[in-house]
């Protein structure tokens, strides 16, 4: 009667690889996502290089602030920060009214550590060419995007009706974004990102609400300002939550009586960036960090040296007939 072979039975370090083998195989594989906020997740509020200053008037704030290489300071009023303030040049320029009080979370990367200002973060950079190239990147594809109307009317957008892009985004292009205290739904899966591209420059405004269901979460979710200049885009939310990460390079914005939960770069060069009057930014919790995973070759070599053991170990040890 024929013995079957076992990987276990032979040399100890054959069944030690076979072991390895399975720990490796039983690790979950990365699933590439259609983009990530990389840098810029570390800020909820983040004001772009060439801004001629502005207001962060309003407390507490419940986010990381990253200033940077701004031309005028950045009027922090002697706010509570529960964050940072990360300057990229010195602070003693690009902060006024600094003396910020509260606590940096855990949630945000303090140990819970007490509110810092801090000069000279390289970070800051970082996170904003990581803004800048979403905004670039998406904004390219606001011909190919989904045609929507955001203005003045309560609607729900479907993520799977947008133009799936390459990356596996859903792209949508509005040419104005203005709620009018209505309320905009976002509905998509925890493993759907969504960009809407507004190309207009007058008569933009957070000025609603702006809610996800299904799982979709703010850093998920792309508000995409690819014009330049024109007028402010405005708030006056009356208080009303827009969830998503908002990104406006090239205009100017004077925000008031809103709160985004999530993240909002902004600060057009040469213009102030104004957050007064009650508006607020709460950061979602920085992503965990994605764990290594073997690459497919390196699993590739590993089954293939497996088999070559398999194939030694049965010349060494032929196996019995009856």
């Amino acid at each position: 009667m024929a013995r079957p072979v076992s990987f276990f039975s032979g040399p100890p370090r054959l069944g030690a690889l076979a072991i390895a083998a399975a720990a490796v195989w039983a690790i979950p594989q990365a699933h590439a996502v259609p983009f990530s906020l990389g840098a810029f997740d570390t800020y909820g509020i983040l004001v772009n290089d060439g801004a001629s200053g502005g207001d962060i008037n309003t407390a507490p704030v419940n986010a990381n602030i990253g200033i940077g290489a701004v031309t005028g300071p950045v009027n922090l009023h002697n706010e509570v920060v529960n964050g940072k303030v990360d300057c990229e040049g010195s602070c003693a320029t690009a902060v006024s009214n600094g003396a910020i009080t509260g606590t940096q979370p855990v949630s945000l990367g303090g140990a819970p550590s007490p509110a810092s200002v801090n000069s000279n973060v390289a970070a800051v950079e970082s996170a904003i060419t990581t803004a800048k190239n979403l905004s670039s990147t998406y904004g390219a594809e606001a011909g190919s995007g989904t045609a929507v109307t955001i203005h003045n009317t309560t609607q729900t957008i479907q993520a799977s009706n947008g133009f799936h892009d390459p990356s596996g985004a859903f792209v949508f292009t509005a040419p104005s974004f203005s709620l009018n205290h209505n309320t905009l739904t976002i509905n998509g899966t925890s493993s759907q990102f969504v960009v809407i591209d507004v190309t207009g420059t007058g008569s933009n405004a957070l000025d609603g609400a702006l809610t996800l269901t299904g799982g979709i979460t703010p850093d998920q979710v792309l508000i995409n300002f690819i014009g330049v200049g024109g007028s402010n885009v405005g708030g006056a939310a009356n208080g009303a939550t827009l969830d998503g990460t908002f990104l406006i390079p090239n205009q100017p914005i004077n925000l008031n009586e809103l709160t985004i939960d999530g993240h909002l770069f902004a600060g057009e060069a040469g213009q102030n960036f104004q957050l007064v009057s009650n508006s607020f930014v709460a950061q979602p919790p920085l992503a965990p960090p994605t764990p290594p995973v073997p690459e497919p070759t390196s699993l590739a070599l590993l089954g293939a040296g497996l088999v070559a053991l398999g194939i030694i170990r049965q010349r060494h040890h032929p196996v019995a007939r009856s």
